[in-house]
């Protein structure tokens, strides 16, 4: 959802959390840090390192709440610099 400033996005969001019974478990703000930091960084997988978004994924993939839904807030202005990972993350071709 693309919208401007006090638009109440977050009000619309734990509204949807409360309608389909899912947790809110975080509030991430991408253009606060490095694609790096964000993302994570290595040349192969023996390198790398997790960054601040996948580290949360696996955090809650990893607990121990059966299926509950879980909401990631992903907040601020969209950066290509960050939304391309993103979109190949999500991308259900590859």
């Amino acid at each position: 959802m693309v919208v401007g400033k006090g638009a109440g996005k977050f009000a619309l969001v734990e509204a949807v959390a409360k309608v389909t019974n899912a947790k809110i478990v975080a509030r991430v703000h991408p253009n606060e840090h490095s694609c790096d930091d964000f993302w994570g960084v290595g040349g192969n997988i023996k390198d790398w390192k997790d960054g601040i978004f996948t580290k949360l994924f696996r955090e809650i993939n990893n607990e121990s709440c059966g299926d509950d839904r879980k909401i990631i807030v992903v907040e601020g202005n969209i950066n290509p610099e960050w939304i391309e990972p993103f979109n190949s993350l999500i991308d259900d071709n590859k």
